[in-house]
């Protein structure tokens, strides 16, 4: 009886609980000299304020990797945007951000500007 009381409290509180959308591509920010795409989630009624995450996708993925690595879902739960930026194959042939070469990760160098819009 226990058990059966908790299972029915548990899909209570999924069927409340808001559930996170997919984010969704913003198609101008600004200057963008490496043509990457941005997708951004906001949870509705957030907050002017609140934190910004910007989660990068691994090689040969792309920013919908926010939504099914659960990014969306936490800034949904934690109160946060969480923003998606998406290597263009062009760039890179494994959609790779070059985040581990010194010469794209110091200010001001080629990829840390077009991140930092």
């Amino acid at each position: 009886m226990r058990a059966a009381a908790i299972a029915v409290l548990t899909l209570a509180a999924l069927l409340v609980a808001p559930t996170a959308q997919a984010a969704t591509e913003v198609p101008y920010f600004g200057s963008n000299p490496g043509n990457l795409k941005m997708f951004r989630y906001t949870p509705s009624g957030l907050a002017q304020g609140r934190p910004v995450v910007v989660a990068m996708h691994g090689c040969s993925q792309d920013a919908a990797y926010g939504d099914t690595a659960g990014w969306t879902e936490l800034a949904q739960r934690f109160g946060f945007t969480v923003v998606l930026p998406q290597q263009q194959q062009i760039n890179n042939g494994n959609r790779c951000f070059n985040w581990f070469q010194s010469t794209d990760a110091t200010r001001g160098a080629a990829r840390p500007s077009r991140s930092r819009r």
